[in-house]
């Protein structure tokens, strides 16, 4: 069985809007469809400041809904507290924690 290449694209707004840099679409090429598959939509409307929320929603494959899948608490230019759809929040830095040395996923 032969696999495809996992294609997708970074949307952005046009530059006239002038959106924040972390409003984006994620969008799916499907060689076959002439189409384009809608996955992710980046919502950042705190234009012109390093903190605010990002809102990550996915669209539902089966639904063709958009679900909220992640909120992005910004604290500056480059950290941020991550929520999962729980009520609980985890640091950036927790989420780049190396795996441990004994685990058997990542590089060897």
């Amino acid at each position: 069985m032969a696999s495809a290449d996992l294609v997708l694209r970074w949307v952005y707004p046009p530059e006239d809007t002038n959106p924040d840099r972390r409003t984006f679409n994620i969008i799916q090429i499907v060689e076959e469809s002439p189409e384009p598959v809608e996955m992710y939509k980046f919502q950042h409307p705190n234009t012109g400041t390093n903190t605010g929320v990002t809102i990550v929603s996915r669209k539902n494959a089966a639904t063709q809904r958009w679900e909220p899948a992640i909120q992005i608490d910004w604290l500056s230019d480059h950290t941020a507290n991550v929520g999962f759809g729980t009520a609980e929040r985890v640091h950036m830095r927790e989420l780049r924690k190396m795996k441990k040395q004994s685990s058997k996923c990542g590089p060897p």
